[in-house]
């Protein structure tokens, strides 16, 4: 049945009606806050000042070195201070006015020693990098990069992370940003991409993990190495150049596994990897970006057994010969850690299992580390 209401359609171009025609809505951008507004970036946030030259006791007495530092300089607002390295003193200020205070020469042969203040320099490029995760195979990294422009951001790359063990790509991807506030509301908020939440994590470059390519062992390179040559691929006495046998018969020189020593998927590789995390935090940034790990037990230093007794026992199978799973590892250091829980046993004892374990069965050399474990001292 025909009706005479008017429609859209029947309309001339520049005639006025009582329809309005319906834009699409532009995406959700995020809002810069007042406090945003205001707040500098990076490249002209206050930095922190660096003073030399302050006593060692008073470093390791904040309350006491804080009454000081308020006498010396009163008029400066501090918001916090830190200990950096070689023992220098990392004053945080409140403003640029305190910035300038504290920068002005201080009272040499004081009760806070000779103080020296510096500004440190400045990383050029730095950037601020996360992990998303969550994201298909299928989603190309110029995606994510025009998704996170739309919402307000301003991310420098996204780069999908690769595994080392498979060498395949994951469900991550490491995403860069020249501004820390980005990095740090992402991590807080996490992100919603096409009605999915990701979770979001702060990136961190793990430190270099040292691997001789002599004797194939960990912490140490060719140059201080004074084991033994170990073929990479099949973990004889000869150098890689010279193995005479076949590609696919591979052998750890490490483990005993069939794979290369270099493979990621190595539990002697693992129990490396273990090693740096247990490692303290506290150190100088080239020392985090060298660390070491231990192929021999130091002998006079104190070690708690319940750290070390997967490498011990891996380490003894191996230069007995005798082949091992991954899982009866785990079983036997889960009871010796179990039956020494607490002990700490010097490194002269630890270390001459290590180098004399030769026993014919397994049970001979767990027999072995639990005895020299238990002549330890308590």
């Amino acid at each position: 049945m025909a009706t005479n209401e008017p429609s859209i359609f029947d309309l001339d171009p520049g005639e006025e009606s009582e329809f309005e025609l319906v834009k699409k809505p532009n995406k959700r951008k995020r809002k810069e806050s007042p406090l945003e507004k205001n707040t500098p970036t990076y490249a002209s946030k206050i930095q922190p000042i660096v003073v030399s030259g302050i006593k060692a006791e008073l470093i390791k007495n904040p309350v006491k070195l804080a009454k000081l530092l308020n006498k010396e300089k009163p008029n400066a607002t501090i918001k916090e201070t830190k200990l950096a390295r070689n023992n220098n003193l990392l004053i945080f200020p409140n403003d640029g006015h305190s910035a300038n205070i504290l920068l002005k020469p201080w009272k040499q042969n004081s009760k806070l020693g000779n103080p020296k203040p510096r500004v440190p320099q400045q990383k050029e490029n730095q950037l601020y990098c996360i992990v998303m995760c969550g994201l298909s195979l299928d989603i190309p990294e110029t995606q994510i990069v025009n998704e996170l422009e739309d919402l307000g951001f301003k991310p420098k790359f996204a780069k999908r992370l690769i595994s080392k063990i498979t060498q395949a790509p994951t469900w991550k991807m490491k995403i860069a940003f020249e501004e820390q506030n980005d990095q740090e509301e992402l991590i807080k908020e996490g992100i919603i991409l096409g009605y999915q939440k990701h979770r979001v994590e702060k990136y961190v470059e793990l430190p270099t993990i040292l691997q001789c390519y002599r004797c194939q062992g960990f912490g140490h390179t060719f140059h201080k190495c004074e084991n033994e040559q170990k073929c990479l691929r099949c973990g004889d006495n000869h150098s890689i150049k010279n193995c005479k046998k076949e590609k696919a018969e591979k052998k750890c020189a490490n483990c005993g596994g069939d794979h290369i020593s270099s493979y990621k998927g190595c539990p002697v590789y693992f129990s490396a990897r273990q090693e740096v995390k247990q490692q303290p935090k506290q150190k100088t940034y080239a020392q985090a970006t060298k660390i070491e790990v231990s192929n021999k037990l130091p002998r006079n230093e104190k070690i708690n057994i319940t750290l070390f007794c997967s490498e011990l026992i891996q380490t003894c199978f191996m230069k007995c010969n005798i082949k091992i799973k991954t899982s009866d590892v785990l079983a036997y250091s889960a009871n010796l850690a179990l039956a020494h829980l607490g002990l700490v046993i010097s490194g002269e004892e630890l270390f001459y299992v290590l180098k004399n374990p030769q026993f014919p069965e397994h049970a001979e050399a767990i027999e072995k580390i639990r005895r020299n474990s238990d002549e330890g001292p308590s």
